[in-house]
């Protein structure tokens, strides 16, 4: 899902991270999934943060309302962090993010920083 704020355009996003085995392959059914917040540029999709999520997860949505992006996605239970084969058979929750819009630009300033990017 992009939207875009203050001349720049943000994503909410699946973020797969940490190893990659055979077992854990990008994208594979049993690698561990989030729900995450990312700023896209001509240079990179930059991951900035992830959601409160596990398991299946994503599929958002995004309202821009007085000062907030407010997220709404699905995830399985967030206190287990259950393979994404396994959510997939799971119960799943919808849950609602309120993301104060000068924190997330804020985040990506610094992310930005630390990259090296101009």
């Amino acid at each position: 899902m992009l939207f875009s704020h203050a001349g720049r355009v943000f994503a909410v996003g699946r973020h797969q991270d940490g190893k990659r085995g055979p077992l854990t392959q990008l994208g594979g059914a049993w690698s561990r999934k989030r729900t995450a917040l990312y700023e896209v540029t001509a240079e990179r999709l930059s991951h900035l943060s992830d959601l409160p999520s596990a398991g299946d997860t994503s599929y958002a949505g995004v309202v821009l309302r007085d000062g907030f992006a407010y997220v709404d996605y699905y995830t399985s239970a967030i206190h287990r962090d259950y393979p994404w084969l396994l959510g997939m058979f799971l119960s799943t929750d919808i849950r609602m993010a309120r993301v104060p819009l000068p924190a997330l630009v804020a985040l990506a300033d610094q992310k930005r920083a630390g990259e090296g990017a101009p």
